[in-house]
C-alpha cells in the first residue's frame, strides 16, 4: 500500500479528524455543561463528559461561543476529507462517519449510565447531533462540488494549453505525409530534408 493509499483511506482520516479534534478541545479546554446522575462513577462520568465535548454545547439555554466551538471545530475538521478527495460523496460519508462513533458511544454509556438525565434530554441533545450532521453533509457536498468545479476548470485550461504548444510544434513530411511531434530536419520515415521545406513555407506565409 503506497502513500497516496493510506492517506486516501477512510481509517486514515477518522483518526486524522479525531486528533486534530482532540486537540483542538484540550487546547481551548472545552466543556459542555451536563448534570450527570450522582451515583455515577469517577470513571464513567469522565468517559460521558470527554465524549459529549466532541459533539455536544450547552443543551440548558444558549450559549453563542459554545454553539461557535463546536460548529466551527467540525467544520473545519470536515475539510481534510473535502481537499483529498473532492468528492462530495465520499467528503460527506467519512465526516459523518467521524460524527457518528464519538455520538453514538456517547449515547449508549449516557442511557446505560446516566438514565435520568438520558430520559429527561434526550431530544435536546439528539437534535443537536442532527442538526450538526445535516450542517456537515451541506458543507460537504457545497464546498466539495467548489472544489471540483475549480480544479476541472484548472485542468483544462491547463489541457487547452498544451494542445496548443504541441500544436505549434507538430510538423507533417510534405513528401510522405508522417506527422512528427517535433520539429526534425529530416524524415525518419522517407529520410528527405522537410527543415528547407518548413522555412521556405514560414518565409511564404510572412511575405504574405
Amino acid at each position: 500500500m503506497n502513500m497516496l493509499s493510506i492517506v486516501k483511506s477512510k481509517i486514515f482520516n477518522f483518526f486524522i479528524q479525531i486528533l486534530l479534534l482532540s486537540i483542538i478541545i484540550f487546547s481551548f479546554e472545552y466543556q459542555v455543561s451536563l448534570n450527570l446522575d450522582g451515583s455515577l462513577s469517577a470513571e464513567r462520568e469522565w468517559i460521558i463528559q470527554t465524549l459529549a465535548n466532541y459533539i455536544l454545547y450547552d443543551y440548558q439555554g444558549f450559549n453563542f461561543l459554545s454553539v461557535l466551538f463546536i460548529y466551527s471545530s467540525w467544520l473545519g475538521i470536515s475539510l481534510i476529507p473535502i481537499i483529498i478527495f473532492r468528492e462530495p460523496k465520499k467528503a460527506y460519508s467519512i465526516n459523518l462517519t467521524t460524527l457518528f462513533f464519538p455520538s453514538f458511544f456517547f449515547y449508549v454509556f449516557l442511557n446505560r449510565y446516566s438514565p435520568d438525565l438520558f430520559e429527561a434530554h434526550f431530544w435536546d441533545l439528539f437534535n443537536q447531533t442532527i442538526i450538526l450532521a445535516v450542517v456537515l453533509a451541506v458543507f460537504s457536498i457545497l464546498i466539495s462540488l467548489g472544489l471540483k468545479k475549480i480544479f476541472q476548470s484548472s485542468s483544462q485550461k491547463q489541457s487547452e494549453n498544451f494542445e496548443k504548444v504541441v500544436a505549434q510544434i507538430r510538423t507533417k513530411c510534405p513528401h510522405c505525409g508522417t506527422e512528427f511531434e517535433s520539429k526534425p530536419k529530416y524524415c525518419y520515415n522517407c529520410s528527405k530534408e522537410i527543415a528547407i521545406i518548413q522555412n521556405n513555407s514560414e518565409n511564404l506565409e510572412e511575405t504574405d
